[in-house]
């Protein structure tokens, strides 16, 4: 499974669908991340259409994914050449890795926030 994938070009960006993956693990209320996304209606479907997972298409492993909560797709603006300064495959490379490290400490501890008493009966 890819983290991101790049869709189209919007002026000096890229729109990248990027896959997040969500932590096997409960919150305070006892709940697993994944079962309790889905359950509160925040589970997501792509922007991509089903294929192998290249040329601008989701595998059906990430599709399977996505369904069951275990990974959230955001769909990003991001300058992948960071205004021409990144020429090169690598440079370009470690600029997405980092900007995907970062997308996914946040949007885990979003969603990690958002959940954190979902479920708790009484």
């Amino acid at each position: 499974m890819s983290n991101m994938h790049v869709l189209a070009r919007v002026g000096e960006k890229h729109r990248v669908a990027c896959h997040i993956p969500i932590p096997n693990s409960a919150n305070p209320a006892g709940i697993n991340y994944p079962v309790a996304l889905v359950n509160a209606g925040l589970a997501t479907v792509s922007v991509m259409p089903v294929g192998d997972g290249t040329a601008g298409t989701i595998s059906s492993a990430e599709v399977t994914a996505l369904a069951a909560g275990t990974l959230v797709e955001r769909v990003v603006l991001i300058d992948i050449t960071q205004g021409g300064l990144l020429t090169t495959i690598a440079a370009i490379g470690a600029y997405v890795d980092a900007f995907f490290t970062q997308l996914t400490t946040d949007v885990q501890a979003e969603l990690q926030f958002k959940l954190a008493q979902f479920g708790r009966v009484r």
